[in-house]
């Protein structure tokens, strides 16, 4: 998943869409708080880390993520 990841935010032209990695061992608290039990876990926030639009676990195609993202930004 880095890969895509870092892809994604390396080619990432929309300015209403920031990519951000959390390392769970860097943030426990915040890792508790968003309820993150697998690895990887993709969340999509709408304006702050109350507003989560969409949630995913396990491996997905960098297809996939960008389809994601575009049917929740448009």
């Amino acid at each position: 998943m880095k890969p895509i990841f870092d892809d994604l935010k390396a080619n990432n032209k929309r300015e209403d869409v920031d990519f951000q990695e959390l390392k769970t061992e860097d943030d426990p608290e915040l890792i508790e708080k968003l309820r993150i039990r697998t690895i990887p876990t993709i969340i999509i926030f709408k304006d702050s880390l109350i507003n989560e639009l969409w949630r995913k676990t396990g491996v997905v195609t960098p297809i996939e993520l960008k389809e994601w993202i575009y049917s929740l930004t448009n």
